[in-house]
Parts: C-alpha cells; sequence; structure tokens
C-alpha cells in the first residue's frame, strides 16, 4: 500500500508539472528522486524543456534577424528616377542658373547619404522633416512656382522618434501619382500628439481617387509581399507595422480632384532604445 501511495503521488507530481507546458510554461522541472524509471523520465522530459526552450529562442532570434533585414532593405529603397531627375535638373542649370547648381548638389549629396547610412534606422521626428524638407527643397527647384509646400508641427511632437525616411516617401509618391503639376500643386505636412500616439498627416490637392483605386491601394499596404509600384506607402507602412505592431501604420482617404490625405500613427516615443544591432526605434 506504501509503495502504491508513493508511486501515485510521483504519478501525480509528473502529470501536474507536465501541465503547465500544456499553458506554455517551460520554466518548472519535474524534480523526482526516486532511483527508479520515474526519475529516468524526469531526466528525459527535463532534457525535453531544454531543448524547446533552446529551439524557441533560436526561432526567435531568427524571426528577429528576418524583420531586421527587412526593414534595413525598405530603409534603403530610394527612387532612382528622382536622381536621374535631380541629375538632368543640374546639368539644366549649369547653363541656366550656375551660381545655383551648388546648392542642389549639395542638398542630393545630403539626402543619399542618410538614405543608405545603415548605422541609423530612426531618428527625432524633427530631423525627418528636415529631411523632406531638403527633398522638397530640390523639387521646388524643378517644379517652381508650381510647388508649395508647409510644415506645421507640434513642438511637443518635435522630439519624438520615428523610423527614419518616414515622410519623405509619402511626399515623392504625392508627386510621382497624385499631383498635376500643369497646375498649383500644394502640400501640407502636420504632425501632433493625441495621447500615446504620434500621429502625421501628409495632404495633397492633388487628382486623388476613386473608390476603387483607393480599395486596391489599401489592400497593397496588407500585403506581406508588395508586387505593385506603390513602394513609397507599402515601404513606410510595413516599416511601421515590423517596427511597433499592426495597430500602427497608414490610413489614406481621397476623393477622385480632391486630393489624398495620408495620416501615419505611430507610438509616441521620445527615447530611442538602441539594441545589439543599433535598431534604435524605441521598439
Amino acid at each position: 500500500g506504501v509503495i502504491a501511495d508513493s508511486k501515485t503521488a510521483v504519478v501525480d507530481e509528473i502529470v501536474n508539472t507536465m501541465s503547465y507546458v500544456r499553458t506554455g510554461d517551460f520554466e518548472r522541472p519535474l524534480v523526482i528522486h526516486t532511483g527508479d524509471e520515474f526519475e529516468q523520465i524526469a531526466i528525459s522530459y527535463n532534457q525535453m524543456l531544454k531543448d524547446i526552450k533552446r529551439l524557441m529562442q533560436d526561432n526567435e532570434e531568427i524571426a528577429r534577424q528576418n524583420i531586421l533585414f527587412e526593414i534595413k532593405q525598405l530603409e534603403t529603397l530610394f527612387d532612382p528616377h528622382f536622381i536621374f531627375n535631380t541629375l538632368e535638373l543640374i546639368k539644366y542649370m549649369t547653363r541656366i542658373e550656375p551660381e545655383r547648381v551648388g546648392e542642389v548638389i549639395v542638398g542630393l549629396s545630403k539626402l543619399l547619404r542618410d538614405s543608405f547610412d545603415n548605422t541609423v534606422s530612426c531618428l527625432t521626428l524633427q530631423e525627418d522633416v528636415e529631411y523632406t524638407e531638403n527633398y522638397l527643397l530640390i523639387q521646388k527647384y524643378r517644379f517652381g512656382e508650381k510647388l508649395s509646400y508647409d510644415f506645421h508641427i507640434d513642438e511637443r511632437a518635435r522630439h519624438c522618434i520615428v523610423p527614419k525616411r518616414t515622410i519623405q516617401p509619402i511626399v515623392e509618391n504625392a508627386l510621382a501619382y497624385g499631383v498635376d503639376l500643369h497646375d498649383n500643386c500644394r502640400l501640407t505636412v502636420e504632425a501632433s500628439l493625441q495621447g500615446e500616439e504620434l500621429r502625421i498627416i501628409i495632404e495633397d490637392n492633388g487628382l486623388g481617387m476613386d473608390a476603387e483605386k483607393l480599395e486596391e491601394v489599401q489592400g497593397i499596404l496588407n500585403q506581406r509581399i508588395n508586387r505593385s509600384t506603390h513602394h513609397g506607402l507599402y515601404n513606410v507602412h510595413r516599416r511601421i507595422g515590423l517596427i511597433y505592431g499592426e495597430e500602427y501604420g497608414m490610413k489614406i482617404s481621397s476623393e477622385i480632384h480632391r486630393g489624398t490625405k495620408v495620416m501615419l500613427i505611430l507610438p509616441k516615443r521620445e527615447e530611442p532604445m538602441e539594441d545589439v544591432e543599433g535598431f534604435d526605434c524605441g521598439r
């Protein structure tokens, strides 16, 4: 009776401890010192726990590295047409306005240097605004009086940490797809804090989209792989989702001939949190 009771107690201990695994708890080893087959079960079980935890850690690291790699790829995608057009602009200005060519060359070199700097993944909103202003300055040389823009950035939002090249690709997309530069193009960029969220709104007065086209673009944003030509919008939305979670990202509203509004929703982050990869977006 005593032996049977002791074996029953050991079996109960095994069942009780194993039940924790079903809830996702892999931190409770099976402690049995009976010197028989039950102890061998415990040894095998504990080794299994170690193997499972190691595999989970390995998989987490692989997933993390894959995400970091994808983010780095999305960061460095820069429209080659812009570079080509700017070089053509520089060539044209050397004949018409040679005294101003230096400003465009300096602006382009800053954009390229910042775009391809793999040591920085995030920066302050103020720095991202300055990057976008530099981009628009070059476009202003190209389009002249046809292009105008305004920035309205809440002072409290300027120090928030954002992924680099958050605003500029949206502005670039507006100029490439949404704006008829035969008419005047007006862009506005606003940023403010709403509770624990940073909201950035980029709005244009361009061609806009009908309901069918808007639905198509929104569908592209939700794909895991982008096979469309809307790289700027997708890259920004995808990076925000990978860094902060799918509850953050981009919302688009548009009407045909009434312009387009893009709202970016990010968590409020005021201090960078660097990890071993230099990934500093305050996740």
